[in-house]
């Protein structure tokens, strides 16, 4: 797949390493950590051009882009980041960053715990969208950005540009919070939980344990993940996207058959092949 005049092209990700240690909001500590990340485009004389886009629950760094040899590897906002696109990389520096605890290659539960020379699973410390954004922080004041032109994001990017305009007023120009939220509400908690309950009630789960095991919690990921997309849609969006659509008329089993219930399939199946559930 070759990249288009308006893609950023080919993308190599970048590694920062931080020997400090950072503090939770938990009051815990995490030691030194990683934390993986891509740009595009060119950072001006001032420093002032940065933007910094945050990813939801199952996106990574790879915003934009793809990488060498690997076709199908588009970021996940690849149309919106790019030469004339609607964050345009001929007038800005655009900086993605892998959030702690991720699965894609920044410190997180499959990481080795420097205390025990053995992958954190689900030791890793709990780590809160203000963690994120404080481990952001650093990695900005590496990069000798003082102060972002924006931070964006959706949903749980959102609510990390809602974090950066709360901690850090005073290191950004705008914050742009696409369909997000302060907080969860009572709903979205329990959701959550029956979700957690999922991945955790999976015998392959093993308290967390489950890279000692060679195994993984599928059937879990499935259909935690399989709840999480019921909330992420409307039910007006819903009726309207789906209805009461049959796949292959009324077969009276219980194999998928209506649209909703193939595309929820489709969506746990997909996700427990590459997500970790100690994320």
């Amino acid at each position: 797949m070759s990249p288009s005049a308006t893609s950023v092209g080919i993308v190599t990700p970048q590694r920062a390493t931080f020997t400090e240690p950072l503090a939770l909001q938990s009051g815990a500590s995490l030691p030194g950590f990683d934390l993986v990340y891509e740009t595009y485009g060119s950072l001006n004389a001032e420093r002032s051009n940065a933007i910094l886009i945050c990813h939801a629950l199952n996106a990574s760094h790879h915003v934009a882009g793809i990488y060498e040899g690997e076709s199908e590897s588009e970021g996940w906002w690849d149309n919106m980041v790019g030469p004339g696109k609607p964050i345009d990389t001929g007038r800005f520096f655009v900086l993605g960053v892998n959030n702690l605890g991720s699965c894609f290659g920044s410190t997180g539960p499959a990481s080795i715990d420097p205390a025990t020379d053995k992958p954190w699973g689900s030791d890793f410390p709990i780590v809160t969208v203000e963690d994120w954004v404080d481990a952001q922080a650093r990695l900005a004041d590496r990069l000798g950005i003082e102060r972002f032109a924006a931070v964006m994001g959706g949903s749980l990017g959102g609510m990390q540009a809602l974090a950066w305009a709360i901690r850090y007023p005073q290191r950004i120009a705008r914050a742009l919070v696409i369909a997000a939220a302060p907080n969860l509400s009572a709903q979205n908690i329990a959701f959550n939980e029956v979700a957690r309950a999922a991945i955790m009630t999976d015998p392959e789960f093993h308290a967390g344990k489950f890279y000692d095991h060679n195994v993984k919690p599928v059937r879990g990921l499935r259909v935690a993940r399989m709840i999480g997309h019921i909330t992420y849609i409307s039910d007006e969006q819903m009726a309207e996207r789906f209805g009461r659509q049959l796949r292959d008329g009324l077969n009276f089993s219980f194999a998928p058959e209506f649209e909703i219930e193939s595309y929820l399939r489709y969506q746990g199946e997909k996700f427990a092949e590459y997500y970790d559930a100690n994320t």
